[in-house]
This record gives C-alpha cells, sequence and structure tokens, in this order.
C-alpha cells in the first residue's frame, strides 16, 4: 500500500467511526423528545435501535474471531464461513420489515398498504431461502439490490407527495420528509456502491475508498436526518400523512 492509499485508508477508518458513533445520536434524542413521537416515528426508533443492535453484535463477533481465531477458523472454515457476510441476513430484514411497516403506517390507502404487505413477504421469503438453502450466509446478499431499490423507491414515493401536499408545514420542517430524505440519499449511493464497488476495488483502489468515504459522508448526513425528523416531531400536529 502506498502512502496515497495509507492516507486515503486513515480517513476511511475515521469516518466510519464517526458513522458509527452517530447512529447512536438520533436514537438518544428520539429518548428525549419520545412522548412527542408519533406512532411511526416510534416504529423507526425502533428500526434505528436494531440496526445499532446488529453493528455492535457484528463488531464484537469480528473481535472474538480475530482474537480467538485458534478456536473459530477450523469452525469457521467447516461451515465455509471466510468472512461477516453471514450476518447481513440480519440487516436485511430489520430494513424490509423496519421500513416499510413504517411506510405502511404513514399512509391511509388500503390499496398500498395490501401491496406493500405482498412485497415485504415475498422479499423476506427471498432473501431467507437465498440465506439458508443458497447458501446465501458465504456471500454478500445476493437480493440487496433488490433491497436497495425498495428502499429507495418507497421513501421517493413519499417525498413527491410530501413536496405536492398543501401544508403549513414546510417539507424540511416535516420529520417524515427528513426521514424520507434520509433514507433515499443513503440508499441512492449504497446502490451506486453496490453495482460499481467490486470493479473499483479491482482496477482502481483510491477511486474505490473514495466512493467508501463518500459513502460514509452520506450516511452521517442521514444521521443528521433522521436526527432531525425526531427533533421536529412537535410540528406533525399541522400535518395529515401522505395518502399513497
Amino acid at each position: 500500500m502506498n502512502q496515497i492509499e495509507a492516507h486515503y485508508y486513515r480517513l476511511l477508518e475515521q469516518t466510519g467511526y464517526v458513522y458509527t458513533v452517530l447512529l447512536l445520536v438520533p436514537v438518544i434524542v428520539a429518548w428525549i423528545y419520545w412522548k412527542r413521537l408519533s406512532k411511526p416515528l416510534k416504529v423507526f426508533h425502533w428500526y434505528l435501535v436494531a440496526r445499532i443492535v446488529i453493528v455492535l453484535t457484528s463488531e464484537v463477533l469480528y473481535r472474538a474471531f480475530v482474537e480467538y481465531s485458534h478456536f473459530w477458523t477450523p469452525v469457521l472454515g467447516f461451515l465455509g464461513i471466510s468472512n461477516m457476510h453471514f450476518m447481513n441476513i440480519l440487516s436485511s430484514l430489520s430494513q424490509v420489515i423496519g421500513i416499510g411497516y413504517f411506510y405502511m403506517l404513514l399512509s391511509s390507502h388500503a390499496g398500498f398498504c395490501r401491496v406493500m404487505k405482498y412485497v415485504m413477504g415475498g422479499m423476506i421469503v427471498l432473501i431467507s431461502s437465498d440465506y439458508f438453502f443458497f447458501e446465501g450466509y458465504k456471500r454478500f446478499g445476493q437480493w440487496a439490490w433488490l433491497e436497495g431499490i425498495f428502499i429507495l423507491v418507497v421513501p421517493a414515493l413519499f417525498l413527491w407527495k410530501i413536496i405536492k401536499k398543501d401544508t403549513e408545514v414546510v417539507p424540511l420542517k416535516n420529520s417524515y420528509f427528513l426521514i424520507s430524505l434520509g433514507l433515499f440519499l443513503t440508499n441512492l449511493i449504497a446502490l451506486v456502491y453496490f453495482f460499481l464497488g467490486s470493479s473499483l476495488y479491482e482496477t482502481n483502489m483510491v477511486l474505490f475508498v473514495k466512493m467508501q468515504l463518500a459513502k460514509n459522508g452520506v450516511n452521517v448526513l442521514g444521521q443528521l436526518l433522521f436526527l432531525l425528523a425526531f427533533r421536529r416531531a412537535y410540528l406533525l400536529r399541522f400535518w395529515n400523512s401522505p395518502t399513497v
């Protein structure tokens, strides 16, 4: 690794630490303003809590595998596991269920909720089947792109509906708009990373790390938007949920 690559890797590590710490901040703000939160915001808070638990569990397991490699290496080798990808199913299922349910609560349209149930159910079956029956635990989620599109399209739909709605609350002061914007931005760059990351890793390491830095930066922005969403929950009394 040359000096330029080492420099970017240090930046990547630092932004990764910042993002990990910031995962806690929106949850803490949600606890502070808990009595003001609507049911959808409380559901979104529990999704964020689940994500933190998964991240921390992955970190603890990774450190245990490294520190006690003499024990874990033969066990993981027997299972055909060479990385932490086997934890991806928890992240995938929490996103599909948590975010899907959040938007179902926001909608007053029975047809939309019915479609969401079918889509969520289909994705849960697809992700679980790949993991347990086709050795999906050995690799990065084969259906991560589909999950990413789901978490991109649904927030985009609500962003459009909120912008169109005539209300006393401007969109940037609307908690649901802020959450949808955060989800849209973070999943947009995650999809770009999913499709381009492997080829960049093999051909241009510096550009690959720059993309990861951009991804971490957008993730940090997403956490700030979630924080503001909980902070501005009191303004939701001037808002009616969009009918989708």
